[in-house]
């Protein structure tokens, strides 16, 4: 935890911690790091953990962590958890173009899993913004280390984006 009073829980504990260790930037807040929902052992502890800080969520714009998202904002921490994951917003602060992002095409199960996404998350159009729910709905999606990775400067740019999240 830290003083900043805010908790990232991301699916992409490695890149993230990559990121920001190989940054000159200081970037503090504390961090969670778990792949897929959290199992009921998880629960506890990660609540413990988070307290009475502020939470964001940081993952992939893809169907799975879009589902990881919505059941952590209604289950783990109703009401109480941002989306800092990969969309427009993110992008433009990248500033990395939609038309020039590294998409990979979704799985044959993520693409069949964006129904559930839908009826789990029903505004993540909102979430992700208009070009990245275009992009996910033709059946592309965005990995975070891709777009990290594209970046010089990712952990300056995440840090920048992490703030504006705080700032609301």
């Amino acid at each position: 935890q830290s003083d900043t009073g805010w908790v990232v829980v991301t699916t992409k504990p490695t890149i993230v911690s990559a990121v920001i260790e190989a940054s000159e930037t200081v970037v503090e807040f504390g961090m969670v790091g778990r792949c897929g929902l959290p199992s009921e052992g998880d629960i506890c502890w990660i609540r413990a953990f988070i307290g009475s800080h502020q939470a964001a969520f940081l993952g992939d714009m893809d169907p799975v962590d879009l589902t990881v998202f919505s059941w952590l904002r209604e289950h783990l921490l109703p009401g109480r958890i941002a989306y800092l994951g990969l969309g427009d917003a993110l992008l433009v602060e990248l500033a990395l173009p939609i038309d020039n992002t590294p998409s990979i095409p979704c799985t044959s199960s993520e693409q069949n899993a964006l129904h559930i996404a839908n009826e789990v998350c029903p505004d993540f159009r909102e979430l992700v913004g208009p070009k990245c729910s275009r992009l996910l709905e033709s059946g592309r999606k965005l990995e975070l280390e891709a777009m990290l990775i594209a970046k010089r400067t990712a952990a300056a740019a995440l840090r920048s984006a992490f703030l504006r999240t705080c700032e609301r």
